[in-house]
């Protein structure tokens, strides 16, 4: 039980320095999903809009599945995703991530925080990491009360892809990725 209060705790601050304009009106209602809009490339972190520099690297693998490496970058933080292309048009349901029947990583880093939540389904196994400070803490299960991904991405089109959720403390996440085409980063792995 104490260490359930405490990753609850340590997710609570994971945004902390967002701002909280009116918490009068935030209802934490587990159906609640984040209702900001988002242009391409930009985040929502507790309704705050940051824009964000966006690239994707897609690693062709010759012995396993294609990945894709996606990170959306401000002088604030850094959103990164670790995906296999089997989730191209998927919607994931983050509060179910098993339910995705591919591997996601997905880390949010901010100065004295890092934050974790690994789905691999592969291996049975859904948990996450919260670091303040120099204080770690882990746990099973999805950090996320409700929420879904979605990407695209084909051969001959941009990637895209969606972010919206809410944490099991009430705090909101939104990101909106697009890089064209031609700016995707493509390497292959040994062949």
């Amino acid at each position: 039980m104490k260490k359930i209060f405490i990753m609850m705790a340590c997710v609570a601050t994971m945004l902390v320095g967002c701002s909280k304009d009116d918490d009068t009106n935030k209802d934490n209602n587990a159906s609640d999903t984040p209702t900001v809009q988002l242009k391409d490339n930009q985040a929502s972190l507790d309704g705050k809009v940051y824009d964000v520099e966006s690239s994707v690297g897609w690693q062709i693998n010759a012995d396993d599945e294609n990945r894709y490496f996606v990170d959306a970058v401000n002088e604030e933080f850094t959103i990164r995703f670790d995906l296999y292309q089997s989730i191209r048009d998927k919607v994931v349901n983050l509060a179910d991530p098993m339910s995705a029947g591919t591997d996601i990583s997905l880390m949010i880093n901010r100065e004295g925080f890092y934050f974790d939540q690994e789905i691999h389904p592969r291996d049975n196994y859904v948990g996450y990491t919260v670091t303040i400070g120099e204080e770690e803490t882990q746990g099973e299960g999805s950090a996320f009360r409700t929420g879904t991904l979605k990407v695209h991405h084909t051969d001959d089109s941009d990637f895209s892809a969606e972010l919206t959720g809410t944490l099991i403390n009430g705090r909101t996440i939104a990101l909106k990725v697009n890089v064209p085409k031609d700016s995707i980063d493509i390497w292959s792995s040994g062949k």
